[in-house]
């Protein structure tokens, strides 16, 4: 399976290596692309928007790249990185896709932390990038329709019985 990551720029590139890495773990080929230089998302399986949003404006690359590609059926997952409110920014790229014929299957939104992130010099906590990771690699599964079988561990507990087992 093809998947394409997607970024705008700054804080997310670090966040977009995180979800391409979780991806490969679900086993997909990884493009992973700035959206001024990425293809777009058709002969892909799942494509990845990411982006970095203050105020919760998105940035001018981002929506440039949602609306220069056809969307019709494709299966979208979006992550940002925010430094104040970045629910309006996932908002509007819902309804950019959505409008597309490309509604959003998954989302993840990353606070930048630190006394330099309004400059572009923040950090992310410990399990940031593990949270982009494993977003990464569960969104992957569940846009492809891959089914993950987890065996029931109460029965390789020597001597567990149920009644009627």
């Amino acid at each position: 399976m093809k998947v394409l990551v997607v970024y705008s720029a700054g804080h997310d590139g670090e966040v977009a290596a995180a979800v391409a890495e979780g991806a490969k773990t679900a086993c997909a080929d990884v493009v992973l692309a700035r959206a001024g230089d990425a293809p777009g998302p058709a002969g892909f399986d799942a494509v990845f928007l990411g982006f970095h949003t203050v105020f919760g404006a998105l940035p001018a690359n981002a929506r440039q790249f949602v609306e220069k590609n056809k969307w019709n059926g494709a299966k979208v997952a979006v992550f940002s990185t925010f430094v104040l409110s970045n629910k309006a920014g996932l908002r509007q790229t819902e309804a950019l896709l959505a409008a597309a014929g490309a509604p959003v299957k998954n989302t993840l939104s990353l606070r930048v932390r630190g006394i330099g992130a309004l400059l572009g010099r923040g950090t992310f906590g410990p399990i940031d990038l593990v949270r982009a990771q494993a977003f990464g690699e569960r969104s992957t599964n569940v846009m492809t329709g891959r089914r993950i079988g987890r065996t029931n561990e109460k029965h390789a507990i020597r001597g567990y019985s149920k009644q009627g087992d």
